[in-house]
């Protein structure tokens, strides 16, 4: 795990941008930096706006579950973000998730602060919070994503993440032997 934990914080420490691991049931597993941003415990301090961005995020999460390749994508608040599928020895067991950023358009700030303002009743809070958003532009946003995604895939490489169910392969071979005969 401290191997994990270094490569997150290498990963912040070049890009600026909040790197996550989920397990495949969506529970974190570690993060760098261990603390949300401003922005983001603003968000989490309110039930219903942390509920639209658990959401989102589990969204995300499906999408990658299914397509089984990199999701890049504005979240409800109008932040980029990323998830990457892990795999364990052939088997789906995690994401690698990174986030948030914006671009530096004053347009983005606006809409972030639009779709903010009913959850978070203190404007200048919020107006810090938005301020200290890291910001990237679509380029660089897209080439953290990629250089995620090939973290993502050294983890799978090097199997370091360990499988939940150790157990996998047999019930795998136990599930083949009884069902062979179906369709």
């Amino acid at each position: 795990m401290e191997d994990l934990q270094s490569i997150l914080k290498d990963l912040y420490l070049v890009s600026g941008i909040n790197i996550s691991m989920y397990d495949i049931d969506e529970h974190l597993i570690t993060s760098y930096p261990t603390t949300n941003s401003p922005f983001c415990e603003l968000i989490k301090s309110n039930p219903e706006s942390a509920s639209i961005c658990n959401h989102c995020d589990h969204c995300a999460f499906q999408r990658v579950k299914k397509s089984g390749k990199i999701d890049i994508y504005k979240c409800d608040f109008y932040l980029y973000e990323a998830v990457v599928p892990i795999y364990t020895y052939g088997t789906h067991t995690g994401y690698l998730m990174m986030g948030q950023t914006l671009t530096n358009s004053q347009f983005e700030k606006e809409r972030i602060k639009a779709a903010t303002s009913k959850y978070v009743t203190d404007e200048k809070e919020l107006d810090e919070a938005i301020s200290k958003i890291s910001f990237h532009t679509r380029e660089q946003i897209l080439s953290i994503a990629s250089i995620i995604d090939i973290c993502a895939k050294y983890l799978t490489l090097t199997n370091r993440i360990e499988a939940k169910n150790k157990n996998l392969a047999m019930e795998v071979k136990s599930y083949i032997h009884t069902n062979f005969a179906n369709d």
